[in-house]
């Protein structure tokens, strides 16, 4: 059976495909709050997982590091490899991650953990766990949940694909099931609408995530927080207020 996972993305990227240019201002933010957090030098090898078209894949390696990017969608893996001639980014399932390579890093950037079951996403955590080296890193740049369950207004973004239109965006947070559901409904300038497969994120609670990390055998869990939507360039606590959350976790 089609996952959702498995076409939103893609429509994302056919829509919008100038959130795939490497040297976004997102993506510096994103990597380099990454990097304050765990103090990694290049050429430290990071591996990205849920890597889209490669954009943090191509900035990290513009910085020295020997970046590695997993992506699903061979789709978005052909076009990263348009963008970013040589990067090293390729088509494979994360939850086949193995342990034959041994990494400093592993990094979830955007919506990339939390897309599966509960059981999927221990299981990915017990996985990155296997594939770092001693003293490695687990990175997992998250969306708060004590801000986007209060997230009760339409997020409306104009002129989407083209000039005219309008693309608004929904969120409905489950506390008994920690899933955010992110529904999207695209109208034309003509009026006509189209309606997105809903996005469903586990964003479970720190102290529940903390405890699944653990449980995975990771250490020197730390959090930082977005301020709003964006990352600065040093590391603040997390708050109510951060619409996005860093944590870091190093393998003893």
């Amino acid at each position: 059976m089609t996952k959702w996972w498995e076409i939103l993305y893609e429509k994302r990227f056919r829509d919008r495909a100038e959130w795939s240019i490497p040297e976004d201002s997102q993506v510096k933010a994103q990597t380099g709050y990454v990097i304050t957090a765990t103090g990694l030098k290049p050429p430290a090898e990071i591996l990205d997982l849920g890597a889209g078209t490669g954009r943090h894949v191509a900035h990290l390696a513009g910085r020295g590091y020997r970046a590695i990017g997993m992506e699903y969608s061979e789709v978005l893996v052909k076009k990263g490899l348009e963008l970013s001639p040589g990067i090293n980014l390729f088509a494979g399932d994360m939850k086949n991650l193995d342990d034959k390579s041994k990494h400093d890093a592993i990094t979830f950037f955007d919506t990339s953990f939390g897309i599966f079951t509960d059981r999927e996403n221990e299981d990915m955590l017990a996985r990155s766990f296997n594939a770092l080296r001693s003293g490695g890193w687990l990175a997992i740049d998250y969306m708060n949940p004590d801000f986007w369950k209060e997230k009760t207004a339409a997020m409306t973004t104009n002129n989407y694909r083209v000039k005219g239109d309008r693309f608004v965006r929904r969120y409905r947070y489950d506390e008994c099931t920690f899933r955010l559901t992110d529904s999207g409904t695209y109208t034309s300038p003509d009026g006509a609408s189209e309606t997105y497969p809903d996005q469903v994120l586990a964003l479970y609670p720190l102290d529940r995530l903390e405890a699944m990390l653990r449980e995975a055998g990771f250490v020197s869990l730390s959090w930082h927080g977005s301020v709003g939507y964006d990352y600065p360039d040093d590391l603040r606590p997390l708050s109510s207020e951060s619409a996005f959350a860093l944590c870091a976790a190093r393998k003893p």
